[in-house]
């Protein structure tokens, strides 16, 4: 499917590190897709047809001369006249250092276009932060919230929004447009897998339990993902970046808690099944535009018949259902 971390086994060990891979991965959609993710996640109303997206950079130095980097920085050019900052971070899981990084973060994207104001102050112009947790922590409010007290007492408090996967159903994020969520879904059993394991009750009966539901959740996110590419409302890339990522993570657990349930064959095979029904399809639709054609083809001859026996033009028209514009091109 183009994507595969298979080949890096340190990040089969991190978790974290192959939500970030998936992540960043995710952010490769088309723009009209991102979009339709920005709207969702900060109740904008950015114009899908006028509106572009460009990956940034994502990577500052800090004092020590090491990269602080972010997961995800994007710019917005809306009608080439409005630009706004993006800054999505994804998360397995909350820590407590959370807060000041994402500040940081802001910090640091900020000051690349940093600026004086026409009194000639200067200006940080944050961007729009977002963080995505992966894995449910019911602690975990609508928001994340710090506040910074200056020398004068002044207090400002800084706020910056949360999407909680666990929270939304496939349902909702359909509904909502984030479809960049639709992959984290199946990564809800690793928390399931790896507490299990911890305590020592991953028996062969409950890995087998949880296996089979790990499938059947994969061939609901499979359908899902199809029929938002059939109804045209996700491009073909968007489909395949979906499924890749899917893919992807459920690879990760199979390997990493259930690697005797031998899931990979079943996933192949599910791919295989949708990519085979998408191919009958397009088959299927070329064969009705071609008997389409050719009845159009056959109508045309009747008509030139009719012409020649000096039938009058709606008159054929009406006979044939060969549009009057297409008859009278015919007569030249």
């Amino acid at each position: 499917m183009g994507f595969n971390l298979n080949e890096e086994t340190e990040n089969q060990k991190k978790p974290a590190a192959r939500i970030d891979e998936v992540a960043k991965y995710l952010f490769e959609m088309s723009d009209p897709i991102l979009i339709d993710f920005l709207n969702g996640a900060f109740h904008l109303n950015l114009n899908r047809e006028h509106t572009s997206v460009i990956s940034c950079k994502n990577d500052y130095p800090d004092s020590d001369f090491s990269l602080i980097k972010a997961d995800i920085v994007l710019k917005i050019i809306e009608r080439t006249t409005r630009t706004e900052m993006f800054h999505v971070e994804v998360q397995l899981h909350k820590d407590n250092q959370i807060e000041m990084r994402l500040f940081e973060y802001g910090y640091r994207i900020a000051g690349l276009s940093r600026g004086k104001g026409d009194d000639g102050v200067y200006e940080l112009n944050f961007p729009r932060q977002v963080v995505i947790f992966i894995e449910e922590n019911r602690t975990i409010g609508d928001s994340l919230t710090f506040r910074i007290i200056t020398p004068d007492r002044q207090r400002l408090e800084y706020q910056i929004p949360v999407i909680c996967v666990w929270k939304y159903d496939i349902h909702s994020i359909i509904t909502d447009r984030v479809f960049l969520l639709l992959p984290f879904k199946i990564f809800k059993f690793r928390k399931i897998l790896s507490n299990l394991s911890k305590v020592g009750t991953l028996t062969s009966d409950k890995k087998k339990s949880i296996s089979d539901e790990l499938i059947a959740d994969m061939q609901i996110l499979l359908n899902e993902i199809t029929t938002l590419a059939q109804q045209g409302i996700i491009d073909e890339e968007g489909k395949v970046i979906l499924i890749s990522a899917t893919t992807e993570l459920i690879n990760y657990l199979n390997l990493k808690f259930l690697p005797e349930c031998n899931n990979e064959k079943k996933v192949e095979q599910m791919i295989a099944s949708v990519t085979e029904k998408a191919m009958q399809r397009g088959i299927q639709q070329g064969i009705q535009q071609g008997i389409q054609q050719g009845s159009l083809q056959k109508s045309i001859e009747i008509a030139k018949r009719l012409m020649r026996k000096g039938t009058p033009i709606d008159e054929i028209a009406e006979l044939t259902e060969v549009d009057v514009e297409t008859i009278k091109k015919l007569m030249q």
